[in-house]
């Protein structure tokens, strides 16, 4: 069968597309095939400085140590080309950046923290994409994530809260002044100690906040824009106590862990 113009110059034009799936097909093999894992630990002597953790892609897992120590340990995951990890003394703090290549390197790439700070140290992490869970710190904190859940246990200090996409959950808080933001994902907090200024907000999900029985009262703001309100807290607009809860869509519930 003799190919006709039109077929011809098909057959030509598709050719380098052709080409180029199977030149992505066999990279993308490779890539699976060096797939590494690395694991690393190291340990800074802390001196009373804030401590930051930056990581493009990849979770973050932070709890209180005994000591003054802080002890660092991470697993890179990538393929052809090895994420780019830094740890940085500055004053009296640390700062820790992980990135993974850009482009076509950047498949199958993350790099996983996992920390142990001394009780008081301030934190300030930040995810691209990951999660984020904190116990035990006592020095205050602001965790952010792009697409990630965020969670946190028995912590105290001021606490500010972000993420773009996921869940916000918190338990036996001593943090008496809580912001959590979230635009798609519910938002459970609950306190072993009465708050005194609390702010959750998110796009699309439940809230519950849960404080201490007996405790209050509270000034109450709630706002829902497709969902139910259930405030089972004394209330009281003019209370210092202020607890301001908006929702997009979802139901929203103020209780205490007696009720």
């Amino acid at each position: 069968m003799i190919a006709t113009g039109g077929r011809a110059t098909a057959v030509l034009v598709g050719i380098p597309f052709v080409l180029a799936a199977a030149g992505w097909g066999a990279f993308t093999m490779v890539g699976l095939f060096a797939h590494t894992s690395e694991h690393h630990e190291s340990s800074y002597t802390w001196n009373g400085g804030e401590v930051s953790i930056d990581v493009g892609s990849g979770d973050v897992h932070v709890a209180a140590g005994t000591g003054s120590q802080i002890e660092i340990a991470y697993t890179e995951h990538y393929e052809l080309k090895k994420p780019t990890v830094t740890a940085t003394t500055n004053g009296n703090g640390l700062q820790l950046r992980a990135r993974c290549p850009g482009g076509i390197f950047s498949n199958n790439c993350e790099i996983n923290y996992t920390v142990t700070l001394p009780t008081s140290a301030h934190l300030v992490v930040h995810t691209g994409d990951g999660g984020i869970d904190v116990a035990d710190l006592t020095g205050g904190m602001s965790a952010d994530s792009g697409n990630g859940g965020i969670t946190f246990d028995n912590v105290s200090g001021e606490i500010v809260a972000h993420t773009g996409d996921g869940g916000i959950r918190a338990t036996g808080l001593r943090s008496t002044s809580v912001q959590a933001k979230t635009g798609n994902g519910g938002i459970s907090l609950e306190w072993a100690v009465p708050p005194t200024t609390v702010s959750a907000t998110t796009g699309d999900g439940g809230i519950r906040l849960t404080v201490p029985p007996g405790s209050g009262p509270y000034n109450v703001q709630a706002s829902t824009g497709d969902g139910g309100k259930s405030i089972e807290v004394p209330t009281d607009p003019n209370a210092a106590s202020v607890i301001v809860a908006h929702t997009g869509n979802g139901g929203i519930t103020i209780d205490s862990d007696g009720g």
